[in-house]
């Protein structure tokens, strides 16, 4: 009895100390039940509000878990629209997700991965991928960089923006200093040959041919500088955008017989002697009208005409236009050199020259067609050039069509040039306040025997004209002091409207000789003026009784 007392005793003893022990386990089991749970919340907590994209999936693609950041970086407003996606969905393509899978499972993790997934609406956004494979489960994060991918390829676009500027820069240094070379070149050249045979004509004992041969080459390299200045002047002007169009009335076959019998008639083409040129309008008709500036027309096709004969040792070069609609296509072609595929690309950049060998040099300062081409813009046309080396260049420009009149076909007529007159007993008023102007003036037109009086200013001629002296023609300067010729001319025509007054200056654009023209002017003739033009003019409005 005692001993079973003891046992009971025992027994009880250790259940209470197996009690108190197992009572202790569920403490410490529920304490750390507790802080898991907490850990749990706290660390989902951290998922949830991350700002990476958290996610897991088997490799399947099946979605375990993902965050709402994973949702907003790839633009789902709710869980329930991805969840029924598949990891392998947002991605571009299949071969994108097998170079992921093939990646990570290399070394069961992968670290910095770009790539693009698709997101709403179908567009793409640009992440870096950091995750792990465990088994058949894989999770891992995604850092959205579509930003910053736009902000390297903005950078990379403006890297590759200053590299073209900085090429451009450098093409314009080089450029301006070929520029510079070359009218250095252009102006000296010409300028030793006037200085070198001025000098040659103070010689008293200088043959007659001689100095008439000295003579010719001054004149031509006095109209070639005054041709360069014009140019370089005139490419500012269009350059600046303060070049307008005076668009009017124009006989285009007239237009075009004078624009031959100024090429053929120029000095500058004397040698060409083996240079045939041809004008070949698609109308014949004389009286087939188009409104348009003339002016700028004609000034286009003499630098193509120019350019042409430049290049054009031997053959033909030709003239004309073509109608197509509403379309009016001109042309100037040659058989001269011609040109190299890459030649066709900067042809009609301003200072830019086709030809640079040593061993043949051909003059110019690279303007002419830039000219050419930004007057055409102005037209609201184009012009573009056909060509392969050595066998010639055609050039073709368009304007739009404006008929005033409609044409008649009629047989074709031969361009002529006018015949001087005698002027015998013909009285002119020159007006300029220049005296050298007008001893040149005079100088001129002292073999045709015409009469002259000096007027020094606008209001002197005025007062020669009240007088009632009965002049045939008055020639007058823009520019003069006192009164200007624009008012000179609006008070002579008051008086005589019948009198014809041509405008003999300096003013070379469009604006002034418009203004001269509704001033009163019945034609406009720019200084440098020679000897035929002043002849023509004259003949013109006293011998033809042009109105």
């Amino acid at each position: 009895q005692a001993k079973l007392s003891n046992l009971r005793d025992t027994l009880e003893k250790k259940v209470v100390e197996k009690t108190a022990d197992l009572q202790m386990k569920i403490t410490e089991r529920e304490q750390i039940e507790i802080a898991v749970k907490a850990s749990e919340r706290k660390y989902r907590n951290l998922v949830e509000n991350a700002l990476v994209g958290v996610f897991s999936s088997n490799l399947q693609g099946q979605f375990q878990f993902f965050n709402e950041a994973f949702c907003a970086i790839l633009r789902y407003d709710s869980a329930a629209k991805l969840i029924s996606q598949s990891l392998q969905s947002l991605f571009k393509s299949s071969n994108d997700y097998k170079a992921f899978l093939e990646e990570l499972k290399k070394n069961n993790q992968v670290k910095n991965y770009e790539l693009e997934l698709v997101s709403l609406p179908g567009l793409t956004r640009g992440v870096i991928v950091n995750a792990l494979l465990k088994g058949d489960y894989l999770s891992g994060m995604i850092l959205d960089i579509t930003e910053r991918k736009k902000s390297e390829m903005k950078e990379i676009e403006n890297q590759e923006d200053l590299r073209i500027a900085k090429e451009k820069a450098e093409e314009s240094d080089r450029l301006k200093s070929a520029f510079l070379a070359n009218m250095s070149h252009e102006i000296r050249t010409p300028m030793n040959t006037i200085l070198g045979f001025s000098s040659l004509l103070t010689d008293p004992n200088i043959s007659a041919e001689n100095r008439k041969n000295y003579t010719n080459r001054i004149s031509e390299n006095c109209y070639y500088l005054l041709n360069l200045i014009e140019n370089i002047l005139y490419i500012a002007k269009l350059e600046a955008g303060k070049l307008k169009l005076y668009k009017k009335e124009c006989f285009l076959n007239p237009l075009l017989t004078e624009i031959y019998s100024a090429v053929v008639t120029n000095h500058k083409y004397k040698n060409k002697k083996h240079v045939s040129l041809s004008m070949q309008p698609a109308i014949q008709d004389k009286n087939f009208s188009i409104f348009t500036d003339p002016v700028r027309l004609q000034q286009i096709l003499l630098n193509l005409l120019d350019n042409a004969f430049k290049f054009t040792e031997k053959g033909t070069i030709g003239f004309g236009y073509t109608v197509h609609g509403d379309i009016l296509q001109f042309f100037v072609k040659d058989t001269g050199m011609g040109l190299a595929e890459n030649q066709k690309e900067i042809v009609f950049d301003s200072f830019r020259k086709v030809e640079d060998t040593k061993t043949k040099l051909y003059g110019g300062a690279g303007l002419g067609l830039a000219i050419c081409k930004k007057l055409i813009t102005l037209f609201d046309g184009k012009i573009w050039v056909e060509a392969e080396r050595g066998k010639g260049s055609a050039f073709y420009f368009t304007i739009p069509l404006k008929v005033v009149k409609k044409p008649v076909i009629v047989s074709e007529e031969k361009a002529t040039v006018r015949k001087s007159h005698s002027l015998k007993d013909k009285k002119i008023l020159v007006a300029e306040d220049d005296m050298l102007n007008y001893k040149l003036i005079e100088a001129m037109l002292s073999k045709s025997e015409a009469t002259l009086s000096w007027a020094r200013d606008g209001i002197e001629a005025v007062e020669l004209i009240k007088s009632g002296k009965d002049f045939d023609l008055v020639l007058m300067d823009l520019r003069m002091p006192n009164m200007d010729g624009f008012q000179a001319a609006r008070e002579i025509r008051g008086l005589k409207k019948s009198l014809p007054v041509i405008a003999v200056t300096a003013y070379s654009l469009g604006d002034e000789k418009d203004l001269a023209f509704l001033s009163g002017f019945n034609d406009y003739l720019t200084k440098p003026v020679n000897q035929e033009m002043l002849l023509n003019a004259v003949n013109k409005y006293i011998c033809e009784g042009v109105a």
